[in-house]
């Protein structure tokens, strides 16, 4: 089934927070650790955690269970469009256009402008937001 418009923005703003969450998160434990706040090489090192952090949380959310919290709190699941689950090299490729093409809108304006109701980067992968049939 094919989800609203509206149910998918607001998870994608339901997303942003959660991403929020996982950065102020992983830089407060590595400030704790260090006891200050990172300057120089050290500050490559932090955002190469938070963006690995990322990217294990999406990536394992969407290959396991084929949905992140935002996507389970409004009733959604990721798929590939034979209905198989994301592969890793998906996942990973995924997070990836979608930051840059939700950045910049094109995801969103090409979501508002679309009969299927699809992001742009969900198209360009191959893969889907359906309705969750378990609700």
């Amino acid at each position: 089934m094919i989800p609203t418009k509206i149910s998918q923005l607001c998870a994608l703003g339901y997303e942003a927070i959660t991403g929020a969450a996982i950065v102020f998160s992983v830089s407060f434990i590595f400030v704790a650790i260090l006891g200050n706040s990172p300057e120089g090489s050290v500050r490559y090192l932090l955002a190469l955690i938070i963006v690995l952090s990322l990217q294990v949380y999406y990536s394992w959310c969407w290959v396991k269970k084929g949905q992140s919290l935002a996507q389970r709190a409004w009733g959604l699941r990721l798929q590939q469009v034979d209905n198989a689950a994301l592969t890793i090299h998906q996942s990973v490729m995924r997070l990836w256009l979608a930051a840059i093409l939700n950045i910049s809108m094109i995801s969103v304006f090409f979501l508002l402008f679309s009969k299927q109701n699809q992001f742009a980067h969900d198209i360009f992968m191959k893969c889907r937001i359906v309705r969750n049939s378990d609700r």
